[in-house]
């Protein structure tokens, strides 16, 4: 009983002191390493004239980053890959948004991503194919147009 009594007026001591230092304030950084991939950049769509997907950015989101507006709300703190795809629009082309993805290592690096876009499901797997990018888009129709499900494959290069 007594040691315990010590022990915790030991503790309570400790605390009290601690509280009352004055730590010099350094600003606090923490270390998040880019994975190597090859899949990591902007790429072009080889097809100038391509109506389908024609630009695809891979990047990798490090999560002890948090951005915030002016009215305090914050980005989440995801920590992986993200990927960023444009579509063939006139004038310009039209954004899809920033989708997470995740990249496997099977006999070689393959990157999935989805996106849900109101009325159609694209799942798009992409990896490397003799220094391009060959991207495979699945898209299932959801808004009962009756248009038929569809797969394009699409070859990108890196764009320095």
């Amino acid at each position: 009983m007594r040691v315990q009594q010590l022990f915790a007026g030991g503790l309570l001591m400790v605390i009290t002191l601690l509280s009352s230092v004055t730590l010099p304030t350094q600003k606090s950084t923490a270390l998040c390493a880019t994975p190597r991939s090859e899949l990591l950049g902007n790429w072009i769509n080889i097809n100038s004239n391509t109506r389908s997907i024609t630009q695809v950015k891979i990047n990798f989101a490090c999560g002890d980053v948090a951005l915030c507006d002016t009215n305090g709300h914050c980005s989440q703190d995801y920590t992986g890959f993200v990927i960023r795809v444009y579509g063939a629009c006139h004038p310009t082309n039209c954004a899809w948004g920033q989708a997470t993805a995740k990249v496997r290592k099977l006999p070689h690096e393959v990157l999935t991503a989805s996106y849900n876009q109101g009325f159609a499901q694209r799942n798009l797997f992409a990896n490397l194919n003799n220094g391009q990018l060959l991207l495979t888009s699945n898209t299932h129709f959801t808004d009962r147009s009756g248009r038929s499900d569809y797969k394009a494959f699409d070859y990108f290069k890196k764009s320095h």
